[in-house]
């Protein structure tokens, strides 16, 4: 019963963690086929376990790219914008056709995300690559055997015994070491995950523009 509860309270905190900034170890690139005329506003592709797209269901995606020539030597991946809420709702011809997409929007629905592509594909033969971070995956079990990144083995260790304090009888230093230990080691396992990041500039600050080029 026990393991049970701790098995729970652990899970409780993984889901936290997947919605939080600093917990990302790594970004996956996923590549899946394409259905024509599907990914308009009436038929967007659901994306999630046993969905259209077969992936754990993401918050957000980092990236997407339209990849042409599937199955060559040479595939050739185009980036794609992924667009905000307010950029798929100024679309005012949602239903456009065409036989490549250059946007996408994705909505995080529960229980699985939804996802659309600007002009509607109305081809097959083309492939999406999704880039989706990478988070813990929940726990199965309490005696099952895990592959962590580095140093998330002391943050998952301490702050699910944070969680777990409430519930037992603690002495009072060992639970200040606890909650010391919890906040340190979550903080360095964030910190380690930080990764560049392309700075955006203005076209009106570089140098071809000011010369009038």
């Amino acid at each position: 019963e026990q393991g049970q509860e701790g098995l729970a309270r652990l899970n409780n905190m993984v889901s936290s963690w997947q919605i939080q900034y600093g917990t990302v170890n790594a970004i996956e690139r996923q590549v899946f086929d394409m259905m024509a005329d599907i990914g308009g506003p009436d038929n967007p592709y659901s994306v999630g376990l046993g969905g259209d797209i077969d992936m754990p269901r993401p918050n957000i995606l980092s990236g997407a790219g339209l990849l042409l020539n599937p199955g060559t030597d040479n595939p050739v991946e185009i980036p794609r914008a992924v667009i905000t809420d307010d950029g798929y709702q100024s679309i005012q011809i949602k239903t456009l056709a065409n036989t490549l997409f250059t946007v996408v929007y994705y909505n995080p629905t529960y229980p699985l995300g939804s996802l659309y592509l600007w002009p509607v594909p109305n081809t097959s033969v083309n492939q999406i690559a999704l880039y989706r971070l990478q988070q813990l995956a929940q726990f199965t079990s309490p005696t099952a055997s895990y592959d962590f990144p580095e140093g998330a083995d002391e943050a998952v260790e301490y702050n699910l015994a944070k969680r777990l304090l409430d519930v037992y009888s603690v002495d009072p230093q060992r639970k200040a070491n606890v909650l010391d230990l919890a906040k340190s080691s979550l903080a360095i396992y964030k910190r380690s995950n930080t990764v560049l990041e392309e700075q955006p500039c203005d076209p009106i600050f570089t140098p071809n523009s000011l010369n009038g080029g």
